[in-house]
């Protein structure tokens, strides 16, 4: 029998992807207008990574990137920098959004992250 799980019919839906959308850019922009030049040094080392790495095809998540950074620049005042950065990547066209996995770190507990590649 095909019912749904959880009747939610005459109740308000707080489910809205435009405002989930600009929810999330407006505490990204947020974030990373506080991380001051935490976030220049931050994507001139994530550069020097995507020079290095451009031509490789294998796919990556972006917390393998971190370790790299933080060894570089300490690490960021929020973890949310991180998205920020991963977002700026891909504005940018050095990195693109190919699948998900499931994070490795302990610290993510196994949720699910982007999988990326390289763009040359």
């Amino acid at each position: 029998m095909n019912q749904p799980c959880l009747d939610l019919s005459g109740y308000h839906s707080p489910m809205n992807l435009a405002a989930a959308l600009n929810a999330r850019d407006e505490g990204i922009d947020r974030v990373m207008d506080n991380a001051g030049e935490w976030k220049d040094e931050a994507i001139s080392e994530l550069e020097k990574i995507w020079v290095q790495r451009r031509h490789e095809d294998n796919p990556f998540t972006f917390e393998m990137l971190k370790y790299p950074v933080v060894s570089k620049i300490g690490k960021p005042h929020s973890e949310n920098c991180w998205g920020g950065l991963a977002q700026k990547m891909v504005k940018l066209g050095w990195i693109k959004c190919t699948g998900t996995d499931i994070a490795k770190s302990v610290s993510r507990h196994a949720s699910l992250v982007r999988v990326y590649r390289w763009v040359a």
